[in-house]
């Protein structure tokens, strides 16, 4: 399980392997209970498109935590959601309240989730000779 504690994760294109978001203000997990909805907004430094995950999307992709109190959320990638084409992306998570307020965190800047590419493989055939000597008497 990768776990985001500082502003950077990284992850391996195509992969599944969940991300936990951990939400702090002031050192400390907010306390989700009562929240509705999370959205995690995510574009590429060298582009204007933002991809948002919600936790209100079929999916389910982005998830809150069995725990609330601990300020967990989960992104549960498909093999298409990282792709090779990502590299680097910057992204900040918006959690709504009940009462319909919204909040943003990191609350001073953004987090990164660097792409690995994934290998592709080439087939290479090595062609071994072996001889045999037969001696005839």
């Amino acid at each position: 399980m990768t776990t985001y504690r500082t502003n950077k994760v990284t992850i391996r294109s195509g992969s599944r392997e969940r991300i936990t978001f951990n939400l702090k203000s002031d050192n400390r997990p907010v306390d989700l209970t009562g929240y509705t909805a999370a959205r995690v907004h995510l574009r590429k430094l060298d582009g204007e498109t933002v991809t948002i995950y919600s936790t209100n999307d079929a999916g389910p992709l982005l998830s809150f935590d069995v725990d609330p109190t601990l300020g967990r959320l989960h992104l549960d990638p498909s093999p298409t959601t990282f792709t090779n084409t990502d590299d680097y992306l910057v992204g900040y998570i918006v959690v709504t309240s009940g009462s319909g307020k919204e909040y943003a965190y990191e609350e001073d800047e953004e987090f990164g989730i660097v792409v690995r590419p994934q290998w592709t493989s080439t087939t290479s055939s090595s062609t071994t000779s072996s001889s045999t000597t037969t001696s005839t008497t």
